[in-house]
Formats: C-alpha cells, sequence, structure tokens
C-alpha cells in the first residue's frame, strides 16, 4: 500500500497542462527520475509542511526531490507553470472578475531556521523571505485570490514586514489583465499605507 495520500498526486489533465513546461530528461549521465513522480514527492512534501527528509521512497531520494524542486525554482519554471494556469483560467472564463481578496498570513519557520538562536541569524539573506516578528521567526505569505479562491498572485517576505510593502507589487501581478475586478478586498492591515 502507498505511503502517500493519492490527493497529494496529479491526476492526468492537471499532468497534461504542466507536462510540456518540464524540460527533457537528455541529460549526460545518470537520467532523472520520471517528473511526474517526483512532483508528486514535491506536493507530498509541502503538504507535509516542507519536511523533505520525511518524502516517502516511492518518490525517489528525498534530496533528490528536494534539488528538482530547488533547480525549477530558481529558473522559474514554477512561476512560467502559474502564469500559464492563469492565462488558461482566464482566457476560458474561470476568473471571478467580481472580487478580488488579499491577505497576508505569517508561516513560522523551526527553531533551527534561525540557528537555534533566542535573537536569530545575522545576516539572513533577503531572499530566504525569513525575519522575526512579535510572534517568532517566520515568513510572511501574501496571497491575492479571486471571488472563487482561484490564486492569481503570492509574494513572500520577512515575517516583521508590514502587509503594506508587499501589497503593490503582488497587486500589479494580479491586476496584468486586460480586464480588471469590479472591487478588491483586504483587511485593515492593507489599508495602512
Amino acid at each position: 500500500m502507498p505511503v502517500s495520500s493519492p490527493s497529494y498526486r496529479l491526476n492526468d489533465a492537471q499532468w497534461t497542462r504542466i507536462e510540456p513546461f518540464l524540460p527533457a530528461n537528455g541529460r549526460r549521465g545518470g537520467q532523472w527520475k520520471d517528473h511526474r513522480l517526483v512532483i508528486d514527492g514535491i506536493l507530498w512534501a509541502l503538504s507535509d509542511g516542507g519536511r523533505w527528509r520525511n518524502v516517502p521512497a516511492e518518490f525517489g531520494p528525498c534530496q533528490s526531490v528536494y534539488d528538482r524542486f530547488r533547480r525549477w525554482t530558481r529558473t522559474g519554471l514554477w512561476d512560467k507553470i502559474l502564469r500559464h494556469l492563469r492565462a488558461r483560467r482566464m482566457v476560458s472564463g474561470g476568473i471571478d472578475w467580481s472580487l478580488f481578496c488579499i491577505d497576508g498570513t505569517v508561516v513560522r519557520a523551526l527553531q533551527s531556521a534561525a540557528g537555534a538562536q533566542a535573537d536569530g541569524p545575522t545576516g539572513e539573506p533577503d531572499d530566504h523571505a525569513l525575519g522575526r516578528s512579535q510572534g517568532g521567526f517566520g515568513t510572511k505569505l501574501h496571497l491575492v485570490c479571486d471571488g472563487d479562491g482561484t490564486p492569481l498572485a503570492v509574494a513572500v517576505g520577512p515575517g516583521q514586514e508590514h502587509e503594506t510593502q508587499r501589497a503593490v507589487p503582488v497587486l500589479e501581478e494580479a491586476l496584468a489583465w486586460p480586464e480588471q475586478p469590479a472591487k478588491v478586498a483586504g483587511d485593515k492591515g492593507y489599508s495602512a499605507g
């Protein structure tokens, strides 16, 4: 019996939509493990809170699954796939233009992310999007979605960063369409700018 839940696996229709964006497996040396299997492993790890070492062996070595995730993140592959899926949904009429919603939440980092220090790491690189807020060390995630809950844009920043710091860039990305939403809603944190 497989270790992971089938809900973390791509169905055939989902796989067909993203397969053309994935790199060919024509590298020298050892060939990559099947992309679909590795993406299922990535989805499993992300649903498990990003604990890569917990990835079941059926998806391949956890380090290989993580390395492929990081490689594709650095090359912008995930962003490209998200833009394509958004555009596809917009063209098919699947975007609810009556209301866009924006909100942010803090995702707490494990103590080890802060180097196990009470005051956090010094010189944390900006691209790590980690910072100390009143609640501890973590990342602030900002998301814009349509009225049906379809994600349209996402941004991350350090945990102590105010919502207004990422509001404009994430809204600009979500609103980069010929059609515009009738309303945009957010909590009080976004009105303080």
